[in-house]
């Protein structure tokens, strides 16, 4: 995982705040976001790429940083390894793992990006059906989940030694503690397993969501095969009890946003997802 470092004084790439591999190209100025983080309005992709330009080959976007920075991942790079987002319900998880998608689809063609989708609510994510990019779209309890598992773990397996070469996958579970109950054979999720840990390294990445409600003792043995964890960062409980409110929408509570943290080299990052 990587961000864009942006130095005003000599225009040259840096990396004194985060101490990771960062990305090249030309260096352009950051969104400005000096009323404050987050931002008052969502962002959306089409003005990151205004303000940033071109992105390199194989980038996908999970938002906007605080120092106005987009946070990205280069699929041909697997040190991030397989990503978990976890957070209370209706703190935004799936929709940054729409923004994951829709990004990789935008700055990718599908010859170089494809990803496969298994959710409970197949419904509300059926809009991502209008990128050529997605090539399974399936609930948990579906025979296709565990068929595309079993699939993605064996191209995996092939490109270890060389062959298959092809475009990035990515194996986004939205709500994994569903997939992972009874409904999935115990051979499928041992396909699962390994291909969380080892699916990156063959440009096959797994990105998944987790409600906190999903925790039980396995789950502890299941999240430590995701190299990076992303968390929905607290809000005040008064805007809690609004969201929930039956009443309330998000819309009306004044500067409330889904927001995330994750740990990169030892710093914590906040960001805000975007919009596509």
């Amino acid at each position: 995982m990587h961000q864009r470092i942006n130095n005003h004084s000599n225009r040259e790439m840096v990396d004194e705040r985060y101490p990771i591999e960062v990305l090249e190209g030309e260096i352009v100025n950051g969104i400005n976001i000096s009323d404050g983080f987050p931002p008052p309005m969502p962002l959306t992709l089409d003005e990151v790429l205004d303000a940033f330009g071109p992105f390199p080959p194989f980038s996908l976007v999970f938002g906007i940083c605080e120092d106005g920075l987009p946070l990205m991942l280069n699929l041909k790079d697997p040190t991030a390894g397989s990503l978990l987002i976890q957070g209370a319900d209706r703190c935004g998880k799936s929709q940054l793992l729409e923004t994951i998608l829709g990004s990789a689809a935008v700055l990718n063609p599908p010859d170089r990006v494809n990803f496969c989708v298994i959710t409970p609510h197949p419904d509300e994510m059926a809009g991502l059906l209008n990128y050529p990019h997605c090539q399974v779209l399936a609930a948990p309890y579906e025979r296709q989940a565990s068929e595309i598992i079993l699939e993605l773990s064996a191209l995996a397996e092939q490109r270890r030694f060389g062959r298959e070469r092809g475009p990035a996958f990515i194996l986004a579970i939205d709500d994994f503690g569903a997939l992972t109950g009874d409904r999935l054979d115990y051979e499928v999720f041992l396909h699962l397993k390994w291909l969380i840990s080892k699916g990156p390294g063959s440009e096959i990445w797994t990105i998944a969501t987790l409600p906190d409600r999903s925790l039980s003792p396995l789950d502890p043995q299941l999240s430590s095969l995701f190299q990076t964890q992303i968390s929905n960062y607290s809000v005040p409980n008064t805007a809690i009890d609004l969201l929930h409110s039956e009443n309330i929408t998000q819309s009306l509570i004044p500067n409330w946003k889904p927001g995330f943290t994750v740990r990169i080299n030892r710093q914590i990052i906040r960001f805000i997802p975007l919009t596509i």
